[in-house]
């Protein structure tokens, strides 16, 4: 059985690039456009853990995160920006058995603003991406975050689906791919 310190990069700072599928939609109207906005995240992960129920874990915590991009539909950017000044939650790492270490599931949790044209139109709104019965750490290419969040803003909706997981990670600002 592979450990988690053996197989999941732990104690250091990491950063990923992504990207979150979003469908902008201006309500009342059925107009509708999915977009994608490229994410950096900076995370700060801790040391493995066996919780009580005897399944690993390791806690991390999301340093910095951003996402970015462009809709033609409403010809504005939408980014999205980790909240300052607010308790961050923690994410994690955490195995499906108390046997082996894989598969594992991994939740990032996060309070953010949003941003349309660089003008706050929300604030300190709760996120959480999951990605269920991983085979490795970091995830697969083909390996998907579900997301379920909504927000709305002046007749706008944006609704997260999803985030694919083909990223780079780097890890002490050294890149790996």
């Amino acid at each position: 059985m592979a450990e988690f310190p053996m197989a999941v990069p732990v104690w250091g700072t990491d950063n990923m690039v992504t990207c979150l599928r979003v469908i902008v939609e201006k309500l009342n109207t059925g107009k509708k456009e999915q977009i994608a906005l490229v994410t950096i995240m900076k995370l700060k992960s801790g040391h493995p853990y066996r919780m009580k129920d005897g399944k690993r874990r390791i806690d991390v915590r999301i340093k910095r995160w951003g996402a970015k991009g462009y809709s033609p539909f409403l010809d504005s950017t939408i980014e999205y920006r980790l909240s300052k000044d607010v308790d961050k939650p923690i994410s994690y790492v955490e195995s499906k058995s108390k046997e082996e270490d894989f598969p594992a599931s991994m939740t990032f949790n996060a309070i953010f603003d949003v941003f349309v044209d660089g003008k706050k139109v929300i604030s300190e709104t709760e996120g959480t991406a999951r990605a269920e019965r991983l085979m490795r750490i970091p995830p697969d290419e083909d390996d998907l975050f579900l997301v379920d969040k909504e927000v709305a803003f002046d007749n706008i909706k944006l609704t997260t689906i999803d985030c694919p997981t083909r990223f780079a990670i780097t890890r002490k600002h050294k890149c790996l791919i």
